[in-house]
This record gives C-alpha cells, structure tokens and sequence, in this order.
C-alpha cells in the first residue's frame, strides 16, 4: 500500500461553470409565478364564460318579426295598391279580425268595394304581455280597384265584389260596435221602411269631406253584396233607392277631384285620417240586437179622433174614442 499526498482533483474550468444549470433568481420565479396563476385563473373562467355565453345565444321560440310589418300603412307597388295594417286584441281570433277588418275598410273606401282580386299577401302573430298583435298585408290591382269604383248597378257591383272579404268586412263592423264576433253569413234583408241616408254634410276641409263621401258610396255597396241574390232586380224599389243615393255621392266626389286634383292623386288611408270623420253606418248593415226602426209616429197630442177635433174638453166617452183612434192610427203606422 503505498503512503504519500493525495493527487488533487481538478477543478472545473471557467466555461465548465457555465454549463452547468443555474439556479433561477427570485425576479425570474416571481415572473414564472405570476405567468401560472393568470392562466390558472383564465382555466377557472372558461367554462363559466362558455355557460354564458350558451344561455345567451340561445335560440328564440319567436321568429324574427318580417320586415313587411313596418312597412307604411298604404303603398303602391308594381300595379298594386298595398295596405299594412296591425292591432292588438285579448285573443288572437279578435287581433286578426281587428288588423283585417281595418286594412278591408281602408281598400272598401278607396275602391268603394272590396274586389274579387283582392287577396292577403302575408300575416304574423307577434305575442304580447297583455295580448297578441296582428299584422296584415292586403293588395289589390289598379285596375280591379278602378273597376269597383265605377260599378254603380247591383249586377256590376256582384260581378266585381268579394262577397266572402265582404262579409269578413262586416263581421269587423258589427265587433266594433257589439265587442264579440258573430261569425255569421247570414244574407241581409232588404228593408225598404228605412229611407235612404242622407249624404255626409261638408263641415270641414274638402279632403275630410272627400273620404266620408266614398265611406258612403260604400257602405251602399256593401248592402248589395251582402242581400240575397233576389233583390235588388232592375227597376226595382231597392234599386231605384240605391241610384238615389249613389248618383249624387258619385257627383259630388267627380266635383271635389275637378276643383282639387290632389285628392285622388295623393291618397290616405281611410284610418289613417287625420280627424276621421264620422260617416252613419246605416242601420240595414248593423246587427240585428243593435238595429233599430225608424218610424214616424206623430205625437199624442197632436192625434186626433175622426171628427178631427182634439180630445181636449171630452168626456169619458169621447177619451175612449180618442183612445181607439189612436190606437188605430199606431197599427197603420207601424205596418
């Protein structure tokens, strides 16, 4: 065994050190750190953001409301006169009734008719806190409103109307004024004890009064479609009474567009009239619950018995003579 100094061991060069892993300083970890916990963080929120995210791009139950509806109340496009109406109801069935009874009345008073090419283009159903809203799209040609306008007779306002659109038309009528829908298609009487409506009076702009004549003339239209297929015969009393009234509604509409051409060319919807006038829907259109008899019964005190002296200073025979007499003269009223 031999005995002597250790050999010494030799030390790493300058450049070996180098090589060698280091050790990280603290600014170098604190970074690391740092870098760690942000994308810690970022996997913690991902999923609560994805959750978000889903409920909110989560489709409608409702489509997209169609551009149409906020389209103006009356257009005209490519040859066709289009009406867009829209109203809210407390069921679906009354808010449909309501948006197309209103956009029929507005077609009826610039055609004075509803014609037979007429037609719905589009409906949509928008739901509501306190009931839906119905929209309606309604067009009819130039020439088929034109058309109306110049049918006068009953054989050429049948020939040219829409009886069913027409019917539709006053079931709206009737809801307006009884607030339930009839749902009827009963044909309507021919009562010739009612006399013929007089034409609106002109108490303000011509424009107003323009509109209330055509509501007129149409609601004369209106009674022809509607009546059985019986009346209204050439030469007829119904026909000879619907002349009476038409022909001077027609003339004074012809006088109003020569002294104001404006007024047919730039037309308004007839609800959307700035103060609508009041136009009489005449009682042979209403319900029959709402419809009533005019009749001219005197007053009386001013009947008379057959003597032609009054019951003034009589007896009481004479007043049950009177009585009598009176009650004669109110049976031949009211047949």
């Amino acid at each position: 065994m031999a005995f002597g100094p250790k050999p010494l061991e030799a030390k790493p060069s300058p450049q070996n050190l180098s090589d060698s892993p280091r050790l990280p300083t603290s600014k170098t970890h604190m970074k690391t750190k740092s870098i760690l916990s942000r994308i810690s963080f970022a996997l913690f929120l991902f999923p609560l953001l994805q959750s978000c995210s889903s409920t909110e791009s989560k489709p409608s139950n409702n489509p997209k409301p169609p551009d149409w509806i906020s389209q103006p109340t009356r257009l005209v496009d490519n040859g066709y006169i289009v009406y867009v109406e829209s109203e809210s109801g407390p069921s679906s069935d009354k808010a449909t009734l309501k948006a197309e009874g209103l956009a029929l009345s507005d077609l009826a008073n610039e055609c004075s008719l509803i014609p037979k090419g007429t037609r719905i283009e589009d409906r949509y159903l928008e739901p509501g806190k306190y009931g839906p809203t119905a929209f309606v799209k309604l067009a009819v040609e130039f020439q088929d409103c034109t058309a109306g306008q110049k049918a006068n007779d009953a054989d050429s306002i049948r020939k040219i109307a829409n009886a069913s659109f027409t019917q539709r038309l006053k079931e709206y009528q009737d809801y307006l004024e009884t607030g339930e829908i009839s749902n009827q298609s009963k044909e309507l009487e021919v009562d010739l004890t009612q006399p013929v409506p007089p034409l609106p009076q002109q108490n303000s702009s011509s424009q107003i009064h323009f509109y209330a004549v055509r509501q007129y003339i149409s609601y004369q239209k209106e009674y022809v479609v509607l009546a059985p297929a019986t009346a209204f015969a050439p030469n007829s009393p119904e026909s000879l009474r619907l002349g009476s009234a038409i022909a001077p509604a027609n003339q004074q509409l012809h006088t109003l567009q020569t002294a104001e051409p404006q007024l047919q060319e730039k037309q308004i919807a007839w609800s959307k009239l700035p103060d609508q006038p009041k136009v009489q829907r005449p009682s042979y259109l209403k319900p029959p619950a709402t419809r009533t008899k005019t009749l001219s019964i005197p007053r009386v005190d001013k009947l008379k018995s057959a003597s032609g002296q009054s019951n003034k200073g009589r007896g009481k025979n004479g007043g049950k003579s009177f009585q009598k007499a009176k009650r004669k003269k109110l049976d031949e009223t009211e047949k």
